[in-house]
């Protein structure tokens, strides 16, 4: 699906990071399986295969079979529909449906926020009669704050029904970076260096495009409000692929747009980032909470590494450092160490795991997996039991939480840190100190001495006050909300839900039609779905039964040919099976190729073929 970019991560980008290490453009740090190949591929691989004399003068493929199978092949091959029993999810729309769209949703899935804000309302207010939507929750545990929207959401929809329960999951995905991220105004030395970072960076190329929606957008009369939303407009338009005017000249100029525009255009982010299950050195009552997002094998987290060590001591119980597992995807020592460190961390604690820390960042020349089988002696684990954990390709659910947690905080390197929920630079520990002892200086002066306890909490994870207020818009009883929230009393449907999501899901949102997974916008495949549900109708599956129908039907391939073989466990060419059939293809390639031409969907295509190929 079509990736969502919010305006202010960009503007993030003003800020400077001096020294960091870089995700490659490769994805994920997940490594695939080399030799994992598809059963059955649109055009077959030659490797193994041997050749008779006259292969190399290939035979003119037709024209026809290759049409037939870029067109129709995903649809002869499609994964089965699944069978998701969400009956006590919330529902909306039909109550008995043609179509039934189910969506396991994440307050962390920009893609969700577009399907509720605008996608699924356009969609139910045009067929209001033949479309139900069921949604289900997949917290990812990145931030906690997401099972919190959640069992909010279940107890508002408890007090005031399924549209209540709609109205404020809508308003929640309007802004939902507004539960952990709180925007407050620069101010001091820090607003005189942001404003000249400001004005430098604003004459780069790479935010060229960005500079001219200000100026597009920098009108006689127009304040603060009707400048930021000209700006997200133009913005939204470019993230389209939609066309933008051009700025006459190059005017205002950089002076004149960070005299006249900047605090408007760039805010202090403070982001509400959770600490208690990482490492940490320090006290949940210091002054100063940093938060590193770290790398192994990254030599500038090496660096910096160190240098926090001598910083924690110096400044000692003023500041607390914690530690969030990052590996980049191209640093395979890195990813054994952060499975190692994670171990020791659950097996030993915070201390023990910053002695491994320090012992890693202080040899990193020497990282590597036999070295960190030796290391992990020190820490309580034998050789076999630190094999186990360094060679397992089990996923790392502690790993897999920051990394997430990282993406969602627009982490682009390593390594990155914030301090009481501010991005700062890492640079020269010397400038670090600095900043940190400012820090530490403010907060003292804002909270009495007798009254510093838990300060990170009431610093930086401040954003969940506006999870409240819209639960109050939402008409809920907020004593048994709170009530309800203090005594888990969804947690076990949410449990249940993200049961059934995690088995079926693999990438976020996760949708269904009819069954059916969707990895695209469902509007242009809906006549494809209600052609199906008519056509089952005419069959005499009356409308109550649709759904457990369309969800039963197998593929196209398994639903004609009774040979497992040629079901998804071969591997051969589909248009050369086209060209010359044999076997079971002989009576289906014709009417493959006949219906191909006649069908504008996969449910016409499916309709036609069975009807010329009838058991």
């Amino acid at each position: 699906m079509k990736k969502l970019t919010q305006l202010w991560p960009v503007l993030l980008s003003c800020g400077l990071i001096l020294g960091a290490c870089r995700p490659s453009s490769g994805g994920g740090a997940e490594d695939t399986d080399p030799n994992a190949k598809p059963l059955i591929t649109k055009n077959p691989t030659t490797e193994g295969t041997k050749k008779s004399a006259g292969d190399d003068k290939a035979a003119p493929k037709s024209s026809a079979c290759q049409d037939m199978t870029d067109t129709w092949y995903e649809c002869i091959f499609e994964e089965n529909p699944h069978a998701l029993s969400l009956t006590g999810s919330p529902v909306l729309g039909a109550r008995e449906p043609l179509v039934t769209i189910q969506m396991f949703w994440s307050v962390f899935c920009p893609e969700c926020s577009l399907m509720l804000s605008g996608i699924f309302p356009e969609m139910l207010a045009k067929n209001p009669d033949d479309v139900q939507l069921q949604l289900a929750a997949l917290p990812s545990f990145a931030h906690p704050v997401d099972v919190e929207v959640m069992e909010t959401a279940y107890e508002i929809r408890a007090q005031k029904g399924d549209e209540a329960f709609w109205k404020f999951l809508q308003a929640v995905h309007k802004r939902p970076e507004s539960l952990y991220i709180l925007e407050r105004q620069l101010a001091g030395p820090a607003r005189a260096e942001a404003m000249k970072t400001f004005e430098q960076r604003c004459n780069e190329p790479q935010l060229k495009a960005l500079v001219n929606l200000f100026r597009l957008c920098d009108k006689p009369g127009i304040d603060c409000k009707g400048f930021k939303s000209c700006v997200q407009e133009h913005y939204a338009a470019l993230n389209d692929g939609r066309p933008v005017p051009e700025a006459k000249g190059e005017t205002p100029t950089c002076a004149e747009i960070t005299a006249k525009r900047f605090d408007c255009i760039m805010k202090d982010y403070v982001f509400d980032i959770p600490v208690d299950a990482s490492p940490q050195l320090g006290s949940a009552d210091a002054p100063a909470t940093l938060v590193v997002f770290s790398d192994f094998e990254c030599p500038y987290c090496g660096q910096l590494g160190q240098d926090l060590a001598k910083l924690h001591k110096k400044i000692g119980a003023k500041l607390r450092i914690v530690f969030k597992q990052y590996p980049l995807p191209y640093h395979k020592d890195g990813q054994l160490a952060a499975r190692l460190g994670v171990a020791i961390f659950a097996k030993k604690g915070s201390a023990e795991f910053f002695k491994f820390h320090d012992a890693v960042f202080g040899n990193q020349e020497k990282l590597s997996r036999d070295w960190l089988i030796t290391l992990a002696a020190k820490h309580g684990f034998k050789a076999d039991e630190a094999a186990a954990v360094i060679d397992s390709r089990d996923r790392v659910e502690a790993i897999d939480n920051d990394r997430m947690l990282g993406d969602l905080l627009r982490v682009n390197g390593t390594p990155t840190a914030f301090l009481n929920g501010v991005h700062i630079k890492t640079g020269k520990i010397e400038q670090m100190e600095k900043i940190v002892q400012a820090e530490v200086d403010r907060v003292e002066k804002a909270f009495a001495r007798n009254d510093r306890k838990n300060l990170y909490a009431r610093i930086a994870q401040t954003g969940r006050a506006n999870l409240r207020e819209l639960a109050k818009a939402s008409g809920a009883d907020l004593k048994l909300l709170d009530a309800a929230l203090k005594a888990r009393k969804h947690k076990k449907a949410i449990e249940d839900e993200r049961a059934i999501g995690s088995t079926t899901c693999t990438e976020m949102p996760c949708l269904f039609i009819n069954g059916k997974k969707i990895t695209s916008d469902p509007r242009p495949l809906m006549p494809r779905f209600f052609d199906e549900a008519r056509f089952a109708m005419e069959a005499g599956i009356g409308r109550g039964q649709l759904l457990a129908h369309l969800t039963g039907l197998k593929n196209l391939i398994q639903t004609l040919v009774a040979d497992a073989a040629l079901q998804g466990t071969e591997v051969f060419d589909f248009v050369a099976a086209c060209n010359k059939p044999t076997g079971a293809w002989t009576n289906l390639m014709p009417s493959f190729l006949a219906c191909s031409g006649a069908s504008k969907n996969c449910a016409q295509f499916r309709r036609c073929v069975v009807q010329k190929n009838p058991k």
